[in-house]
């Protein structure tokens, strides 16, 4: 058989096959696979544990086996090579997708894992910006995400993140709330959500169909030290209308908030502290 490369036309750019993913990648064909989105503080991975966790989590559930490269302390070694030989020293995004390979269509005929890590580095400072100007909310209600064991994966079917995604940008919001299938608010298009109402925080988890947050564990952990009760559940209208503040979680942005949603505004005094202690983590070296 011949293996000599062929090109491959990407987004209007020819590139030979063994520079791009194959036309035969599971990823492509059936969003077989799923996704790390990271930050970078110097070589190191930001929290890699638990990334680590969720990544060997989510690819036991969907029976794909963890890639030898990854295994033990692989990630981290392959993401500090990366990062080296980019010289991304000032912090950097990076993708790690981890997808199955092999023949078959919809059911596979053999059972390996392949990956692709990409990233781009960061201008800025190597900490989370806490952004002060604060985000406007819509609601994404033409959809609702299904409550099943798949709902707190970061898989590479991500359709429904696009759809909600684009709902938001077409009515001139910043993101978007997200419905679960008992109309519960549970995240928005790339972020978990806090409400927080006076000293009682409202956390919408897995069990009500939310992505299971790296950033999310890490906040949760730092309301731990704080006098706020934490309740794990969905939240309806009402609490949106009580809410004093909105936070918004991800492994890239950090803590980010919500300025307002429909005639209603919010505060975000809490969730600048919040992301001072979680600098202040990462300033130590604390992950």
């Amino acid at each position: 058989m011949d293996r000599t490369p062929y090109w491959l036309c990407v987004d209007g750019e020819w590139v030979r096959q063994q520079d791009a993913l194959t036309v035969q990648n599971r990823a492509f064909l059936y969003g077989d696979g799923v996704f790390e989105t990271m930050r970078t503080f110097g070589e190191d991975i930001v929290f890699v544990e638990t990334h680590f966790e969720r990544l060997t989590s989510s690819l036991a559930l969907l029976d794909i086996p963890l890639h030898a490269d990854l295994q033990g302390d692989g990630l981290r070694k392959l993401a500090a090579r990366f990062i080296h030989k980019n010289k991304w020293y000032k912090g950097a995004r990076l993708r790690l997708t981890v997808y199955r390979v092999g023949a078959g269509r919809y059911t596979p005929q053999s059972n390996e894992s392949g990956f692709l890590l990409d990233g781009e580095p960061f201008d800025n400072e190597p900490f989370y910006p806490f952004v002060g100007t604060g985000k406007l909310l819509t609601a994404f209600s033409e959809m609702k995400k299904p409550l099943n064991k798949l709902a707190s994966l970061k898989t590479t079917s991500s359709i429904f993140y696009v759809l909600a995604g684009k709902h938001a940008k077409t009515q001139g919001f910043d993101d978007c709330f997200i419905m679960n299938e008992r109309d519960e608010i549970i995240e928005t298009v790339n972020s978990n959500v806090f409400l927080v109402a006076g000293n009682q925080v409202i956390a919408p988890g897995t069990s009500n169909g939310a992505l299971n947050g790296t950033m999310r564990k890490q906040v949760l952990n730092l309301l731990n030290d704080t006098n706020y009760n934490i309740t794990e559940r969905g939240i309806n209208a009402d609490d949106l209308q009580k809410a004093d503040e909105v936070l918004l979680t991800n492994a890239v942005q950090g803590i980010n908030w919500v300025k307002g949603y429909k005639e209603r505004r919010y505060y975000h005094r809490f969730g600048a502290e919040l992301s001072e202690k979680l600098n202040l983590k990462i300033v130590n070296r604390q992950f």
